[in-house]
């Protein structure tokens, strides 16, 4: 329909003056659509995340809210709790994506020149593997030590505004300055890194020569030139000189956020649990992927079903049932009303045991056991 093109008009409006906020701000662009809770729990990894921030932001009532959801029985307040973490974690998990693009090889080796700290951490490990070890816990790390998390992307944060703010505006100008001298950009900054300034501006002062071009005007100024002392090309030079110590100086600024950066990493490494042990796996050559567990392995383990249990029950009432100490066996008809209710208790402990053994631990498989322990208490009184 054509007034639909209205709408869309101002949906496209309200996406560019959104962009344009979040840069102002200096907040990263968010270059994806948000997680939904269904994807989040469908991923191996995200699932196992998100488990670990529940129990760290909401604690036991998570288990609770997470069980009453695989059973089919939210409420409405389950939905706004789930709701609100959902854009919790879904942010966290920007700022994680956001932190692995920046720490890559290239940029732990360099961390190391600038932050001593960091240095000794890679007299253990090469770049490569110290980076691993950081990328495969920086989920974790954001969701279960979430103070020293935003700390390092509070470091890592500023750096990227430096670069896509002052940084870029001098790389820019420089751009700008070469393309009308008709100056080729790499070949200038080589020039720049030339320690004697005489030799330097000598050669700065043949750019500034060469961008009068080949015409006759270019002619008879650099015929003068020559004649003056270089009284012409040395002003045009001098301008390309000053632009040495504005690059000089950004690049000390960006040492100092990247000093701040490897300090930072390096307390982290060193502080945190898992980070440390993975390190010590890693100087003794053992693997160091933190292996995720999520809510289909969790639910995927198997379980032992109805009929196995009534099975099992009619089973030990054939053979008797002993006390706690192995003693004083009995028959079930021979056995009081207080006697068959330990009786039931004991067989369903037993069962709650064997179906814990079958579990790795962690948030998920915590809460298919207690909906398997809830469902035998629900069989109690059919165990006669």
């Amino acid at each position: 329909m054509a007034i639909e093109v209205y709408k869309q008009e101002q949906e496209k409006i309200k996406a560019e003056e959104e962009k344009k906020r979040r840069q102002e701000a200096g907040e990263p662009e968010e270059d994806r659509e948000p997680l939904t809770t269904a994807e989040i729990i469908a991923d191996k990894e995200k699932s196992d995340l998100l488990g670990k921030m529940l129990d760290y932001e909401v604690g036991p009532d998570s288990e609770k809210i997470m069980a009453r959801l695989k059973k089919g029985e939210p409420n409405e307040a389950d939905i706004d709790v789930l709701s609100k973490y959902r854009e919790i974690f879904d942010k966290k998990m920007q700022k994680v994506e956001n932190i692995k693009e920046e720490i890559t090889p290239d940029m732990v080796a360099e961390l190391g020149e600038h932050d001593p700290s960091f240095k000794k951490l890679l007299e253990h490990i090469d770049p490569d593997k110290l980076t691993d070890v950081v990328q495969d816990r920086l989920g974790e790390l954001a969701m279960t030590d979430p103070d020293r998390f935003n700390k390092l992307a509070k470091k890592i944060e500023k750096m990227q505004e430096f670069k896509k703010g002052d940084f870029k505006k001098l790389d820019d100008s420089v751009k700008e300055m070469c393309k009308e001298r008709n100056i080729n950009e790499d070949e200038y900054m080589k020039v720049l890194t030339i320690k004697d300034e005489k030799e330097r501006m000598k050669a700065l002062e043949t750019f500034e020569r060469n961008s009068w071009g080949e015409g006759g005007w270019g002619k008879t100024k650099r015929f003068i030139d020559s004649i003056l002392s270089n009284s012409l090309s040395e002003p045009g030079a001098q301008k390309l000189n000053w632009k040495k110590s504005e690059i000089d100086n950004a690049f000390a600024e960006l040492d100092k956020h990247k000093k701040n950066i490897g300090k930072m990493l390096a307390v982290t490494v060193k502080g945190n649990d898992d980070m440390r042990n993975a390190l010590a796996n890693a100087i003794l050559g053992k693997p160091t992927k933190n292996e995720r567990r999520g809510f289909k392995d969790a639910e995927s383990t198997p379980q032992i079903t109805e009929s196995e249990i009534l099975k099992r029950w009619e089973e030990e009432k054939a053979v008797g049932f002993f006390d706690r100490n192995g003693k004083n066996k009995k028959m079930w008809d021979k056995m009081s009303a207080l006697e068959q209710d330990k009786a039931r208790d004991y067989f369903l402990d037993d069962m709650k045991a064997e179906q814990a053994s079958k579990r790795q631990g962690g948030f998920w498989d915590t809460i298919f056991q207690a909906i398997f322990e809830s469902f035998l208490l629900e069989k109690k009184a059919s165990l006669n």
